[in-house]
């Protein structure tokens, strides 16, 4: 998939909701958009965004375009003076005088327009009511009635001195109410607040759709819990199966999973449900309208606040929420994950040269004992490690290291999608991050243990990223050192240049193919290839949106974002790379940069799926690099990002050779 197709925008259904409460007086409104499949949907907005207009006086309007057609939402926050409510109300005249489209006013009035609104102490003096009345009348707008309690807000105190009232409202003209003929008005009781919170609701109420079928993960909270352990390990010791011995372990786990589910529902409670009953026992104390229920109400309240609390902790563990169409994300990763059938593999690999010697074929076939597998597992987070009996988990790891053979499910990888910025519009504005299975990850880290003891040997000292023993800032202080002396250069007939450039999609457009052969070309043991590249090519993957699996990817190219093996396989290919510019280099057709006087010659520096290269600011080296960067593509399967691709020139290129060279690198 191109760059181009990456950035295709994701389409949205939108709904608009607007909640105001008592926060209008803190000049604060929010315009909350849901997916939606309702066809009533799209609120727009223009870009995403609008213009919300604030007052002194407590107003807030926010201009909306519904199907083309323009409307208005006002949050309206009245003075609660008795004697100041006249400015209120010629404030509401002067604004319907200034604009025609349909409008809805949602807010605090601090008036009510009949007696039985307000309950307790003095009744409300007639002229007020018949004032608010007038100038609704005189502004052609009509009261869109609610559901639930009749009264918005209390003033909490007992018995002869408790008072409640109706003072928050929504008002809309005709055409509004033409407009959204299925517009309706609730009252939610809120836990934080005196007033209730208003929802405006305008889509037409939808069918019932399916439930999610979203899988249910290992919450850090349980641990806190002391019976936590002891559940896990009753549910893994009374697990009886037959089989491999992975195919065992995941039994294990599987009935641990169910088991923990149970047991949180006991323990914790189902958090949603609670919820709803707190609310329940709130909303019928309230509509009881009695002083007596305060102390009650205030007990609920604080109970519902702490449940929130709880949910606002387990919530901090999951990703943010994605409004993107399944179907969109599936054929973007499939798209992704599909092989471009590389060509010119031969060019690429004919200046590697045989690096891995017979002892460290030796050295990375040694027996995989019990001893490192529990070192693996204690090198990962403890949120990602698994079993309280070590020695099925080992067991099971063993019979796969020793059998070359991945139990399918064992890679199985569901895709979560991180938003880069705040306001992601394409696919390509989401970081992808696999969340593989911790078994997988387990039988890697014992790979990847293995081949980093002889990766110094392997790697060239042009990369830096995950050798050990090796610091990516040691290259990035080449890299300033090289071009501070290219800057401060002002002697030579001719100029010199630094390209760096990114790769796009690095891991997940590896060739396969690719990655085998260039492991065969530098000598590695058929055997720990077969291991490798079973590591690779058995996994499959699923795209988490909003917590639900969706789709299937079956990959042909690829290698897995966050595998602890990966960054090792991919810096083997990135091998391929910098061989080609070494010969490039040998053979004179770049000539790169001295670092110093008398001393070497550089001609690239590599930062995993970033490089820097130098040569002579000709046409001919600068072709000469392109022409390498070309074949590696092709036979890798990495993709260049032009648009990422920036130049560097010291001070002796003339203008006319800067402007040919750009030239070359224009897309």
């Amino acid at each position: 998939m191109t760059e181009r197709d990456s950035r295709d925008p994701i389409p949205t259904v939108l709904k608009v909701e607007v909640a105001i409460s008592e926060r209008l007086a803190k000049k604060k409104v929010a315009i909350t958009p849901k997916e939606t499949s309702s066809t009533l949907g799209p609120a727009n907005m223009g870009s995403g965004t609008s213009e919300v207009t604030a007052t002194q006086s407590g107003l807030f309007s926010v201009p909306i375009a519904y199907i083309n057609t323009p409307s208005r939402v006002t949050g309206f926050y009245g003075r609660h003076e008795e004697h100041r409510q006249h400015e209120t109300w010629q404030l509401l005249r002067h604004l319907s005088s200034r604009f025609s489209a349909p409008w809805l006013y949602v807010g605090d009035y601090n008036e009510i327009l009949v007696s039985e609104e307000k309950q307790g102490r003095i009744p409300k003096p007639l002229h007020l009511m018949l004032d608010f009345r007038e100038a609704l009348s005189d502004c052609s707008l009509i009261d869109l009635g609610f559901q639930g309690n009749i009264c918005t807000w209390s003033n909490g105190r007992e018995s002869d001195n408790f008072v409640q009232a109706r003072l928050d409202l929504a008002c809309a003209t005709l055409e509004w109410r033409e407009q959204f003929p299925h517009a309706n008005v609730t009252h939610l009781h809120s836990s934080d607040s005196d007033h209730v919170q208003i929802m405006v609701s305008t889509h037409k109420p939808s069918m019932p759709t399916r439930m999610k079928k979203i899988p249910h993960r290992f919450e850090e909270k349980w641990v806190t819990h002391p019976t936590c352990e002891d559940t896990i390990c009753e549910a893994w010791v009374g697990s009886v199966c037959e089989g491999s011995p992975m195919f065992q372990v995941f039994e294990k786990i599987k009935q641990c999973r169910q088991a923990l589910v149970r047991w949180s529902h006991t323990a914790f409670g189902i958090a949603k449900e609670r919820l709803q009953e707190k609310h329940k026992i709130l909303e019928e104390l309230a509509n009881q309208n009695k002083a007596e229920n305060n102390d009650a109400i205030r007990g609920i309240r604080a109970d519902i606040n702490s449940l929130l609390h709880q949910e606002e902790v387990a919530w901090r563990q999951r990703s943010r929420s994605i409004w993107l169409p399944a179907d969109v994300a599936e054929q973007y990763f499939k798209a992704l994950y599909t092989s471009s059938q590389p060509t010119n593999i031969e060019a690429v690999l004919d200046p590697v040269d045989k690096l891995v010697t017979p002892d460290m074929n030796h050295q990375l076939l040694q027996p995989y004992t019990p001893k490192e597998i529990k070192q693996a597992l204690f090198q990962m987070h403890p949120s990602k490690s698994l079993g309280p009996d070590g020695n099925d988990v080992v067991r099971a790891v063993l019979s796969v290291l020793n059998s070359s053979h991945l139990l399918h499910k064992m890679n199985y990888t569901h895709i979560i999608l991180i938003p880069k910025k705040k306001e992601p519009q394409y696919i390509s504005d989401y970081f992808p991050i696999n969340l593989g299975n911790v078994v997988s990850r387990l039988f890697s880290k014992v790979l990847a243990n293995h081949i980093k003891l002889i990766l110094p040997n392997i790697i060239s000292d042009a990369q830096s990223a995950f050798v050990p023993d090796r610091l990516i800032t040691d290259n990035t202080t080449v890299a300033f050192e090289l071009l501070h002396r290219m800057r401060n250069k002002r002697k030579g007939k001719r100029g010199q240049m630094a390209m760096k450039s990114d790769i796009s999609k690095a891991y997940g457009r590896v060739e396969w193919l690719f990655l085998r052969n260039m492991m065969t070309k530098l000598g590695f043991d058929d055997t720990w290839i077969r291991l490798a590249m079973e590591t690779v090519c058995t996994a499959s993957y699923s795209i988490l949106i909003n917590g639900e699996p969706r789709g299937l990817v079956k990959p042909t190219c690829g290698i897995k974002q966050g595998d602890p093996l990966s960054p090792y396989l991919f810096l083997l290919c990135a091998e391929g790379l910098s061989a080609m510019l070494r010969k490039a280099e040998a053979n004179r057709s770049i000539k790169g940069v001295v670092s110093c006087q008398h001393g070497v010659t550089i001609s690239h520096l590599l930062f995993a799926d970033d490089s820097l290269l130098f040569c002579q600011a000709t046409v001919q080296e600068c072709q000469v690099l392109l022409n390498i960067l070309s074949q590696y593509e092709s036979a890798s399967g990495q993709a260049i990002n032009r648009q990422k691709t920036s130049l560097f020139f010291d001070r002796n290129t003339r203008q006319d050779m800067r402007d040919s060279i750009k030239n070359l690198l224009e897309p």
